[in-house]
Parts: C-alpha cells; sequence; structure tokens
C-alpha cells in the first residue's frame, strides 16, 4: 500500500510544467511557445540568458517503466526531430539566444535508458551545425521533482490543488498492522467495547478494522507528503493544535464527543483553508486519520449513558456518539524530528565539514539532507566524489532543520552572521569537539563526515542548483 502524487498527463501536464518553469526562470526571462497556431516546432518554451529549451511530455499513467520510456523515447525522437528541421522558425523564435540544452521535462523517469538515449540524440543536434544552438549543447530529461522548491511555491499560492492517491488497505494489510502492533490494536478494541453505539461482536469489529483503515491510509498519505516538506509541516501543526484543544474536554461543559466531532471538522476545515495547496479528498482522509491516531494513542474512559443526536457536521461518525475523557500522555518523535539529534548533527557537522566553522543554509540543508536515509548518504558521498553529477541530486529542504537551527541559535551554540550565514559559537566549538571525541555518539554520521570533510563546496552546493535556477 503506497500513496503516490496522482500525475499530471496531456495538457493538463503542459499547462503545470509551464508554471513550473515560470516560476524558475521568471516571467520576463521564460518565453512559453504555444502550439495553437502552427505547432510549437518541438519546444514548449525557453530560457533566454541560460539557453535552456523545454518541451513537456506527460503520458497516460499508471503504466510500466518499459512503456514509459519506450514513449518518453519517442517523443523525444520525434521532438528532437522537429528542433532539428525547423531551423527556420527557430531561428527566427531564438533570435540572438543559443540554446545550451533541449530538455524532455516529464512528470517522472525511471529508466537509465532514456538519458541514453539522449546522449544519442544530442550527438545528432551537434552534427546538423544548427545556427541556434551553442558548442556546450545537450540534450537532457529531467523530472518534477527535480523543481520541488518552484512547485511548493506554486502549491503555497494554490496555483494547483495536491492530489495524494492512497489504496483502501486490504483486510489482509489491516490485519497485518494489528499483529505487529499488538498494544494499541488491543487498547482500541478495549475502548469500543465500552461504546454503547457499539453493541455486538460484529458491529465492534467492523467499527475496528474501519479505524485503522483511516489511520493506514492516511499515514500512507502523511509519508508521501514528506516530497512536499512545507505543507508536510503545516498538516502536521494543523494536527498537533487541534490535538492539543482535545484536552478542553476536562473543562469545557461541552460533551467530549462533541468536542472531538468539532475538532475532527475544525481539522479538514483548517486542512483546506490554510493548507490551499492540498485537494479536499486527502484533507479528508488526513482527519480520519487523526481521530483514528486520538483513539489509539489517547486514553479515555466513557460513561455509558444515552446521548442525543449529534449535531449537524461535514464529518460524523456515529459510532463515537457517546461521554468519554481525553487524557494527556507522552508521545514519542521519530529520530529523525528530535531536536537533539538534529543539533547535534548540525553542529559536528559545521565543526567537521565547513572551513572556518560557518557555512550557508542552503549548505546545510544539503549536509543534513545526505544523513537522513542510506540513499541520501550514497547520493551525497557519490556527488563529492564526481561519480554523480551535482544537478543530477534531488535535495529535500526540511522546515525541521531551520527549528534545529534557532533551537542551536537560542542555546547559544549558533550565531547568524549578517549576510545570513550561520558560525558556530566558542559554545558550539567546545560542544562539538565533546561530540567529536565520544566515540559511543553519531558514530555512522561521522563516518560519513570523514569521507565528505570540507569536499561539499559551496560551489558545488550551487552546481547542484544552478542550471535549474
Amino acid at each position: 500500500m503506497t500513496a503516490h502524487h496522482q500525475r499530471l498527463c496531456g495538457d493538463e501536464w503542459q499547462a503545470w510544467a509551464n508554471q513550473i518553469l515560470r516560476e524558475c526562470y521568471g516571467p520576463a526571462e521564460y518565453q512559453q511557445v504555444p502550439d495553437a497556431h502552427r505547432g510549437d516546432a518541438g519546444i514548449e518554451g525557453f530560457a533566454r540568458t541560460s539557453g535552456h529549451a523545454y518541451q513537456a511530455y506527460g503520458c497516460e499513467e499508471p503504466i510500466g517503466i518499459q512503456q514509459r520510456y519506450e514513449r518518453q523515447r519517442d517523443k523525444m525522437t520525434q521532438d528532437v526531430r522537429k528542433f532539428i528541421q525547423n531551423q527556420q522558425t527557430l531561428h527566427g523564435l531564438f533570435g540572438n539566444v543559443r540554446i545550451t540544452r533541449w530538455a524532455l521535462f516529464v512528470p517522472f523517469f525511471d529508466s537509465r535508458d532514456i538519458v541514453t538515449h539522449a546522449a544519442v540524440k544530442t550527438t545528432e543536434v551537434i552534427a546538423a551545425r544548427l545556427p541556434y544552438v551553442a558548442d556546450s549543447f545537450h540534450v537532457h530529461v529531467c523530472q518534477q521533482s527535480e523543481f520541488a522548491i518552484q512547485e511548493q511555491q506554486l502549491l503555497n499560492a494554490a496555483q494547483r490543488r495536491l492530489q495524494i492517491v492512497a489504496p483502501s488497505p486490504t483486510s489482509e494489510q489491516v490485519a497485518g498492522w494489528a499483529s505487529e502492533h499488538e498494544e494499541p490494536s488491543r487498547v482500541l478494541a478495549e475502548k469500543l467495547r465500552k461504546l454503547p453505539t457499539l453493541s455486538t461482536e460484529a458491529t465492534r469489529t467492523a467499527f475496528h478494522n474501519s479505524v485503522l483503515q483511516w489511520f493506514l491510509k492516511g499515514q500512507d498519505i502523511l509519508e508521501s507528503l514528506r516530497q512536499y516538506p512545507e505543507t508536510y509541516a503545516k498538516v502536521r501543526t494543523a494536527k498537533e493544535h487541534r490535538e492539543s484543544l482535545l484536552g478542553t474536554s476536562i473543562i469545557s461543559s461541552a460533551r467530549p464527543d462533541e468536542i472531538l466531532m468539532h475538532n475532527l471538522n475544525e481539522l479538514k476545515a483548517t486542512l483546506e483553508n490554510e493548507v490551499r495547496e492540498l485537494h479536499r479528498f486527502p484533507a479528508e482522509s488526513l482527519a480520519h486519520e487523526a481521530v483514528a491516531d486520538w483513539l489509539l494513542r489517547c486514553p479515555w474512559t466513557s460513561r455509558i449513558r444515552h446521548m442525543p443526536d449529534a449535531v449537524d457536521a461535514v464529518i460524523d461518525i456515529p459510532e463515537l456518539r457517546v461521554p468519554f475523557v481525553f487524557r494527556r500522555r507522552p508521545v514519542p518523535i521519530p529520530g529523525d524530528l528530535r531536536p537533539a539529534w538534529r543539533i547535534a548533527l548540525i553542529v559536528l557537522l559545521m565543526r567537521k565539514c565547513c572551513r572556518q566553522n560557518r557555512t550557508s543554509r542552503t549548505r546545510l540543508h544539503v549536509l543534513s539532507w545526505g544523513f537522513l536515509s542510506p540513499d541520501g548518504r550514497e547520493q551525497l558521498q557519490a556527488a563529492v566524489e564526481r561519480r554523480l553529477r551535482p544537478d543530477a541530486l534531488i535535495v529535500r529542504f526540511e522546515p525541521f532543520l531551520e527549528q534545529a537551527i534557532a533551537f542551536a541559535v537560542g542555546e547559544e551554540l549558533l550565531r547568524v552572521l549578517s549576510d545570513g550565514r550561520v558560525e558556530l559559537t566558542e559554545s558550539g566549538v567546545a560542544f562539538a569537539n565533546e561530540l567529536d571525541s565520544d566515540e559511543s555518539v553519531l558514530v555512522q554520521e561521522k563516518e560519513l563526515m570523514e569521507i565528505l570533510r570540507s569536499r561539499l563546496t559551496e560551489q558545488l552546493v550551487n552546481d547542484m542548483f544552478g542550471w535549474r535556477a
């Protein structure tokens, strides 16, 4: 069970791709080439200063890797041919601009063969000696995730709603999760036995499975939203805020079940209004995930008595129209989100991998990203060893790192310089030295730091993003 960002295709993808490119280069720098009148001559648009020309193509999904490759290959072949043959038209379009890149911009590619095909097409274009092609010309293929920053900016401006599609968990997946997490599943079952609205074993089992389905589907959507750090952070903040208000059932005159339903509907409204880039379907699934999460984690007791009908609400769960009381208890935080680990990582990175114990925030984001997963470590190491092109990396900028920097500044481990860079203070240097001398902490992280040292320079970081900027 894996949620995925619903990929656009056809005219929808072309329109979205043009918005992304316009956001990337600027409206006065990126020139779109309409195809409604006499065709587009093999390009969607081009950037004047950099000489990057793009053709957007989104094939119908879902399809397999081989089919996707073949359709992308055929599209590249067809439009590179146009790029060569339509010399008079393109020379007039480009004027004195010399094209350095012709890029097929797709939602997603997953075959290295399309990269090989691009190299073949590069040779063909150079051999044609076109007057509008620069000596450094290459045919390239790029995908949506490489423009994550620009896409997030457009989503924040609600230029398009983010539709995350998650399949409903199967009964086998629900049963598997319940067997692997016996304690929360058992606690949920005990809570449901106290609900007068669930009077038989069959109704309790059915509702138990429904709650787990809400939880698993919502968790799948949340995991997929990690591709969009700002959106993910806003969703988490909204959920945590609403969860904090559940405690008002202790002092409120309203019934706890009314408070739960109120917060559930408020969460859905908040997601739709404050996280404007999120489509209403995943917003509703996330609201149900929240109530499932609360039921699995938050201890409450139910006083059995008859309850009147629930008030009108967008979301209503009849089984929960009963009185109960929530009590607070600690909630574990994933390791990579814990401030203590993040701060220690930042301080040690700046001591071991940054000259003069200072760096730009962008470089710190790249370094931090490389330590979050095995894939990130491998890619970052390959980039500094020149085994991987810098602009091939897809780096995630995480708001949690900015929070850790703020905490470190507050603890006087870091200071922010006038140009926006951050620098270790004397206390920060002392803390980093203490961490470095302790062989029992950050063991794997230190191994990668020894490889990186100061090889991830500011210039290399600029190369990671420069051609797209």
